[in-house]
């Protein structure tokens, strides 16, 4: 299929060629560091802070204040980074800015993402009620802004797509007839009779299905039955 199953965590990768085969998929991928994938993440992250405030004004009422509110929540959420990061002006990247809007008398209001250009708010609400309800919202019936809502992150460095390379290659793990483990210090996969597993340098391991196995392990059911 086009999809691939992606294990995680200390026991994921132990059931993952199981799981997918009951799901009649074909690949797996296990990320490096999969039992810590958490805590990398969180290692990884960007600051960021959000500041909001509640509007209540109808559509064109806020669109000559929404500048002046929006620099405002800016500073706000500048100064509590500042306050994170012990940095007097911290560099940020672009600030994003979403609006809660509805038809008056409404009680739900839809979340838009907006640019800045006043033209386009009513169209993006319109868009956005589309999506909720499969039709355009009555031509007639007034649009207010409920709150503003800003975010900022911390500037950091750019991500860069680079093409994998294939390093420390895996024979395939029914060339015995068993099942093979592979182990590091936080998590262990199992990779199933039938199941080609290929490490991809600072990316993790992808499991290809080259052929049927066994439905059923009955054997193997405990992965540290199986042996290293």
């Amino acid at each position: 299929g086009a999809f691939a199953l992606v294990a995680f965590g200390g026991a994921g990768p132990q059931h993952a060629c199981d799981v997918a085969e009951r799901l009649g998929m074909r690949s797996v991928f296990v990320p490096e560091d999969a039992g810590v994938l958490s805590a990398v993440g969180l290692q990884a992250a960007r600051p960021e802070r959000f500041s909001e405030r509640q509007i209540g004004l109808p559509l064109e009422a806020s669109l000559q204040m929404l500048p002046k509110i929006l620099g405002e929540l800016k500073d706000q959420a500048l100064e509590l980074l500042a306050r994170d990061t012990g940095e007097e002006l911290p560099r940020v990247d672009s600030p994003l800015v979403l609006l809660e809007l509805r038809l008056k008398g409404q009680e739900s209001p839809l979340q838009v993402e907006w640019t800045g250009d006043v033209g386009d708010l009513r169209g993006l609400y319109v868009q956005a009620y589309e999506r909720q309800f499969g039709y355009t919202p009555p031509a007639d019936r007034q649009v207010e802004v409920v709150s503003g809502r800003l975010a900022l992150r911390l500037r950091g460095g750019q991500w860069t797509a680079e093409k994998a390379v294939v390093a420390d290659a895996v024979p395939l793990a029914d060339e015995t007839g068993g099942t093979r483990l592979i182990q590091d210090a936080f998590s262990t996969l199992v990779v199933r009779p039938g199941w080609q597993v290929v490490r991809r340098q600072g990316l993790g391991y992808v499991l290809n299905r080259v052929r049927q196995g066994s439905a059923e392990h009955p054997a193997e059911s405990n992965p540290a039955s199986a042996g290293v």
